[in-house]
């Protein structure tokens, strides 16, 4: 119904008064039917998993229910079959593929998450027929690389998997559904499928916090990100329509595996192969004096990190305080996460550029204010014994910033454009990853 999607904003925004991280699964209607995809805009929130059933063609997967024709309530001639003919209209692996298409426009348009909700066929279908669908839709789902939950394992003896094959309940006066003796068809496609998603074929996942109270494992090796938009970059539906921003990563990588932050991760977690990584995110407002600056950062200072990168700079303010503020700001932002006594490792990101210039896109002219910030920071981190990484040769390079020209698809803005691209990510990260090598061996840290 219409007014489902706006009280579903209702209810994020809810959620995130109180919970920041945690994944929403958001099923559009009618039914979490994959028609529903169709002209579906995404919900203000980078951390929505958009969910969908398939069960179509209903008069297959729920033949003899209630509601679904006389089909399988009686002789086996009254059974639908698959591959088949409904209505006229021949149902095949192309049908189901037609039926999901809206969900895998919204997909690539979007780069959005899916998972299938639900999907079956009643047990008392033709097993070779079952089967023969389960097969095809798990095919599909992998194809487009979507998560899928069966329904179900022990629930109603028509959609249960141990409930043998082919037996119509109903029909038979007096006898009850039963457990199969061995495995059912049904059950062995599951089962098959499930193996091929072992967790051995997924990447290491790094979970992801702004919240500093997250509870992560005890042992995790934690790395806090003091960043822009560089570091991460959400979207929205003012950042779709304004910025063609349309995911969540550090701006402007393609992905969010393909940012600097992840890769680093990627480099880091292969070197200390007992740890697990976590990563916390807090932005940095470039508006205030230093101490309305730093106040949103105490609440992070206060916990305890192994790793901690200042990427930071590059929308410095020469009118709100001047060369003067930005000293006092950068040396006591360096100088927060090194009061414990068991300081972390600290790493300085150097500003990627200073003056963005006037296109967006080059990095511009050097002269005063935006001279001394890189100077600056190199200046500081060597007096808080902080290694610094200077980015702006990086920067120069122009193979390194914006999205590549692509036929048929527009450029985003100069907001965007300026930002490293997938190869400029890439290149910060082998930088920074340097930079903790060197000071972890300083330290005597073990590193394979």
């Amino acid at each position: 119904p219409k007014q489902w999607p706006p009280l579903a904003v209702k209810a994020i925004k809810a959620i995130r008064s109180v919970d920041k991280d945690t994944w929403i699964v958001y099923e559009p209607g009618p039914g979490a039917d994959p028609s529903g995809f169709r002209d579906l805009m995404p919900l203000p929130d980078s951390h929505i998993i958009y969910e969908f059933h398939m069960y179509s063609p209903h008069a297959f997967t729920h033949q003899g229910l209630q509601g679904y024709g006389d089909e399988g309530y009686g002789p086996e001639e009254k059974k639908i079959h698959y591959p088949g003919v409904i209505g006229g209209i021949p149902f095949n692996k192309d049908y189901l593929q037609k039926c999901m298409q809206p969900v895998l426009d919204f997909q690539k348009k979007w780069k959005a998450p899916i998972n299938v909700g639900e999907f079956s066929v009643i047990s008392w279908a033709p097993p070779e027929s079952a089967a023969a669908y389960l097969t095809d839709v798990i095919s599909i789902f992998e194809e487009n690389g979507w998560s899928w939950d069966y329904h179900s394992y022990a629930d109603f003896q028509g959609w249960c998997l141990p409930y043998e094959d082919g037996f119509y309940w109903r029909h038979w006066k007096g006898e009850q559904p039963k457990l199969a003796k061995t495995e059912t068809l049904r059950g062995k496609v599951i089962r098959e499928a499930l193996k091929k998603n072992s967790t051995d074929f997924y990447k290491p996942e790094f979970p992801a916090y702004s919240d500093p109270n997250a509870a992560v494992s005890p042992d995790s090796f934690k790395i806090l990100i003091v960043g822009n938009s560089i570091s991460r970059s959400g979207f929205n539906a003012d950042t779709i329509r304004d910025l063609k921003w349309d995911h969540t990563a550090g701006m402007a990588a393609t992905s969010e595996d393909k940012d600097y932050v992840h890769i680093l991760a990627q480099m880091i977690q292969k070197t200390l192969p007992d740890k697990k990584l976590a990563l916390f995110f807090t932005g940095f407002t470039y508006k205030g004096t230093p101490d309305e600056r730093l106040a949103q950062l105490k609440r992070f200072a206060e916990k305890k990190y192994d790793l901690v990168i200042i990427q930071h700079g590059e929308h410095e303010n020469p009118a709100i305080g001047g060369v003067k503020g930005w000293r006092a700001t950068l040396g006591r932002l360096l100088g927060l996460f090194g009061q414990d006594p068991e300081k972390p490792f600290i790493i300085c990101a150097g500003v990627w550029s200073a003056n963005h210039g006037d296109d967006g896109l080059m990095p511009g002219v050097m002269d005063g204010f935006w001279k001394e910030i890189p100077d600056i920071m190199a200046e500081l981190s060597k007096e808080h014994g902080v290694p610094f990484v200077p980015l702006m040769d990086l920067a120069a390079d122009p193979a390194n910033r914006g999205w590549e020209p692509k036929p048929g698809i527009p450029l985003p803005p100069p907001p965007v454009q300026w930002h490293p691209n997938d190869r400029g990510h890439r290149l910060i990260a082998e930088k920074i990853f340097k930079a903790f090598t060197e000071e972890a061996a300083k330290r005597g840290l073990k590193m394979q």
